[in-house]
């Protein structure tokens, strides 16, 4: 065999390459063409920082709307036990426990009071507040919650309807 055929050429350098740097070469090709597949470690801290800072701007937030969707639904079982009520009240029915009254086939059992007239009617939310019903005479006021139980002075409403 003739020294020509047996070297083999990089065409890229023209120098003769014997099998050691022709595998050399091809490492040096495929790692420059090979992309990294992770993350740095900078890289992953701003992301655990970004989600720390929104969470902590989120959670409040969506405590303030649990509370407001429970308080929500308090004053509405509310209305819907003092509706009940004054049809009872109106209808002359028999029943003065508050406590026996259903609607949609579930007990008002966490309303406190007597279906009477001029009476109170109230019910303790999840979220720690209170939602009232004055009865003015058979006919039922606004519902009123109040978020701070400790001062029962100040009530705020929550619907401009009277029942």
């Amino acid at each position: 065999m003739s020294e020509h055929h047996r070297c083999r050429f990089n065409l890229q350098l023209l120098i003769p390459m014997s099998s050691f740097n022709q595998l050399i070469s091809r490492k040096s090709i495929k790692s420059k063409s090979k992309k990294s597949n992770g993350f740095t470690m900078v890289e992953l801290m701003i992301g655990v920082a970004i989600v720390g800072t929104l969470s902590a701007v989120a959670l409040p937030q969506l405590t303030k709307a649990q509370d407001r969707a429970k308080d929500s639904a308090a004053s509405s079982t509310l209305q819907n036990a003092a509706k009940q009520c004054s049809i009872t009240l109106i209808s002359d029915a028999p029943i003065t426990e508050y406590t026996d009254y259903t609607a949609q086939g579930k007990p008002f059992e966490l309303v406190e009071g007597t279906c009477a007239a001029n009476t109170k009617l109230t019910l303790d939310s999840d979220s720690g507040a209170i939602a009232s019903v004055q009865f003015d005479g058979k006919i039922p006021e606004k519902v009123k919650v109040n978020n701070e139980p400790e001062n029962n002075d100040q009530l705020e409403d929550t619907t401009d309807q009277t029942l």
